[in-house]
């Protein structure tokens, strides 16, 4: 039995592995070549051969999940990924700034105190 769930373990982190290479090895790079310049250079907006590579990387996954629920288990394996995301998607800055749009950094109507106004259950860094 032990060696059974021993090869389960060992199989999924392969998966687990496979998965982020594939995250730091196409993805990031796609993403990276516009992301960089945009940030830095002020490029307006990304050519059709960035959109097209990164559609690419995505349809690899699309493929890859068309006979799974999950990348590398049948279950999600960041259980406190839905409490982080609810946190963020209310705090004001967050909304802010994950619409599309202009953001005017002078308007401050955040009541940023310099405090800690998350509500942490005390789990450490979730990023």
């Amino acid at each position: 039995m032990a060696e059974k769930a021993e090869r389960s373990f060992t199989q999924t982190r392969a998966i687990v592995d496979q998965c982020m290479f594939f995250n730091a090895g196409v993805f990031f790079i796609r993403l990276k070549v516009v992301a960089l310049p945009t940030l830095m250079q002020g490029l307006r907006a990304p050519s059709q051969q960035h959109l097209d590579d990164i559609d690419a990387a995505y349809s690899v996954v699309e493929a890859y999940l068309q006979n799974r629920e999950y990348i590398a288990t049948d279950h999600p394996t960041f259980p406190r990924a839905a409490s982080w995301l609810a946190r963020l998607e209310r705090d004001p800055s967050f909304v802010k700034y994950s619409e599309p749009g202009d953001y005017d950094d002078d308007d401050d109507d955040d009541d940023d105190d310099g405090g800690d106004d998350d509500d942490d259950d005390g789990g450490g860094d979730e990023y």
